[in-house]
């Protein structure tokens, strides 16, 4: 006999308020080619150096949904003994790679 359930997980994120700093003062650099023009002007870009930090949470919701009997043939033997990967690797049972902090765990 199998008994089923069927399980959602429904993830979800939270972002937070982000919080920007200035790094160092900003400073000028010139535009390599004609920095000059006719009217005399001058034209340069002004760099900044910013960290931000933006907090995001990470959830995740589970629900079940109705459970569910598949009925075999009745029998007095024991019921075998599951053994993790006993079958090898299949579609349905693939292996999935979780990120953090860019490590695969």
């Amino acid at each position: 006999m199998d008994v089923c359930v069927p399980v959602t997980i429904e993830p979800y994120v939270n972002i937070g308020e982000t919080t920007v700093e200035c790094i160092d003062d900003p400073y000028l650099t010139p535009v390599p080619c004609g920095t000059w023009n006719k009217n005399g002007t001058c034209k340069f870009t002004l760099v900044q150096k910013l960290c931000v930090m933006v907090p995001v949470e990470f959830r995740a919701a589970a629900r079940s949904g109705p459970t569910s009997v598949i009925c075999g043939n009745a029998s007095d033997e024991d019921c075998p003994t599951y053994v993790c990967d006993e079958e090898g690797e299949t579609e349905e049972n693939q292996k999935y790679n979780f990120y953090i902090k860019g490590k695969g765990v």
